[in-house]
């Protein structure tokens, strides 16, 4: 048996009997068909949103899109890389308009919090004036009823309409027992960050292709611009992580400041992360209704707690793929099912993508979003001692001679112990740690004879120590040992003189051999 609200017997105004009820609605009321009007069939859309030439990269997500409302009753469009933000309102929005003919019956864009009332107030006005609702005791009732005696189009079948429930994040309150659907023209719409429906009747959306955030962006600022800056433009367009909505964002910031170089937006957006104004201020003119950080907000208030404190741990990965064994060694006490609970959370609202082999990835901006997230945690330095203890411990087989299968085995981990290494935190707990990463790094590099970039990260190692330990420690006395090792290479002189002379005195102390810095 349907769990579906069944519609209750209401009454319906008489026009020639000024406000007296007569009969049950449900057998008497049948409304005038529906008729075309200038703007097509009845709807609500927004005028706001891209224009259809701007929005870009979508071409088969619309197809697709438009397969399965044709095969399903309900079809939900859910962001794998996640999250508010990747387009699923716009794309929504763009589909509902562009297929417009499709639907004579109507197009109704619904908030998914409120739909029964809204979808009231749409159909009310419109078709039903004269009936009285409250004899319908509730608003799933009283969308039951507009729906059940919704016009027919002149057709036989009578036309398709198409609902659209956007933001879902209830999918039972707000849907299956929520949102009666009666009858089969109705096609039901949602989009949501997570995924409710199976595969075949989800359409799973992603961010943009580098070469479609890159025409969005142009869309918005302007070829010529894009044009004088272009390598910049494709630096801005990866940080934002190809995300619609902060391409949207930036591009509309830009567009509004003719004078404001990309160079210089992608240096405030460097310098102030994701509280950078272009980030924060929505333009009254595109369907998003909050910056990048607030959207994200909401899928950060749906975790747990255990979820929000795995979410924060992701975050001081760098910008690769982490392997799960990496997390379960940085949590060795957490139980394993709990552990899987809440990274089950985090793919669920597609705040963390699974990439196959127990490796897992975050979204550049979502990444920015939880290291933001861990400052204002209690735990923050246990998690962050946990991260670099671990990449620690998955370096150790650095060595001053390596093979190239070595080498190549360590390239999952060397772009997270990168991160880390430039960690700028110089409390004595993290800073020991995270000048043996340098170290680690720089060692690394001397392997593969790359000598100035070894020189880099040794003497990053050394200045770290120095800064906390002082120059007198013995982590500090080998950490210039390791660096002296550098010099005893031939290399091009620096202005006539050997680098080895611009060192402090402590050098000619250290031993001959590469040296573990001291923990």
């Amino acid at each position: 048996m349907s769990d579906r609200p069944k519609i209750q017997q209401g009454n319906v105004f008489d026009g020639q009997s000024q406000g007296h009820f007569y009969g049950p609605v449900n057998q008497y009321f049948v409304p005038p068909p529906l008729e075309p009007t200038i703007d097509g069939p009845p709807n609500n859309l927004t005028k706001y949103g891209l224009l259809p030439d701007r929005f870009v990269g979508r071409d088969r997500d619309l197809a697709r899109l438009h397969g399965l409302l044709q095969t399903q009753t309900q079809v939900v469009i859910a962001g794998v890389s996640g999250l508010g933000g990747v387009g699923k309102s716009e794309l929504a929005l763009q589909y509902a308009r562009a297929h417009l003919g499709d639907y004579p019956g109507g197009v109704v864009w619904l908030r998914a919090a409120a739909a029964c009332g809204e979808l009231v107030a749409f159909a009310q006005p419109r078709w039903f004036a004269q009936v009285d609702f409250t004899q319908l005791d509730t608003p799933e009732q009283q969308a039951a009823f507009c729906q059940a005696h919704w016009p027919n189009t002149a057709t036989n079948p009578p036309g398709r309409v198409l609902l659209i429930l956007d933001d879902v994040t209830d999918f039972v309150g707000q849907v299956q027992c929520g949102f009666p659907v009666v009858g089969d023209r109705f096609r039901v719409l949602l989009t949501s960050r997570e995924k409710y429906l199976p595969p075949e009747a989800r359409l799973d959306l992603e961010v943009l292709e580098p070469a479609a955030a890159l025409a969005l962006l142009s869309n918005l600022v302007g070829e010529s611009r894009i044009a004088a800056e272009r390598a910049t433009a494709e630096k801005l367009c990866e940080w934002l992580g190809y995300l619609p909505l902060g391409l949207e964002l930036v591009g509309s910031y830009l567009a509004a400041d003719p004078e404001l170089s990309l160079t210089k937006m992608q240096q405030r957006l460097e310098q102030k992360r994701l509280a950078a104004k272009a980030l924060t201020q929505v333009p009254a003119t595109t369907t998003a209704d909050r910056g990048v950080a607030a959207a994200f907000e909401l899928s950060w208030q749906a975790l747990s707690e255990e979820a929000q404190r795995l979410a924060v741990l992701l975050g001081c990965f760098g910008p690769a793929p982490v392997l799960w064994a990496w997390v379960e060694g940085c949590l060795p006490n957490d139980d394993e099912e709990d552990l899987e609970a809440a990274r089950a959370e985090l793919v669920r609202l597609s705040l963390l993508e699974r990439l196959g082999d127990r490796q897992y990835g975050l979204h550049p901006l979502i990444r920015e979003f939880f290291a933001a997230k861990l400052m204002d945690r209690a735990d923050s330095l246990d998690l962050k001692t946990s991260v670099a203890g671990e990449l620690l411990r998955a370096t150790e087989s650095i060595s001053p001679t390596m093979t190239l299968d070595q080498v190549q085995d360590l390239g999952a981990v060397i772009p997270h112990a990168r991160a880390v290494a430039e960690w700028p935190d110089r409390t004595e707990e993290i800073a020991s740690l995270v000048a043996r990463l340098n170290n680690d790094l720089s060692l690394f590099h001397y392997a593969q004879g790359l000598f100035g970039l070894a020189e880099v990260w040794a003497k990053r190692s050394l200045k770290i120590l120095e800064q906390v330990l002082g120059a007198d420690h013995p982590a500090t006395a080998t950490s210039l040992n390791n660096l002296a090792t550098l010099y005893r290479f031939p290399r091009p002189l620096q202005g006539g003189k050997d680098p080895l002379y611009y060192e402090t005195d402590h050098w000619k102390s250290a031993s001959n051999c590469w040296e573990p810095i001291i923990p």
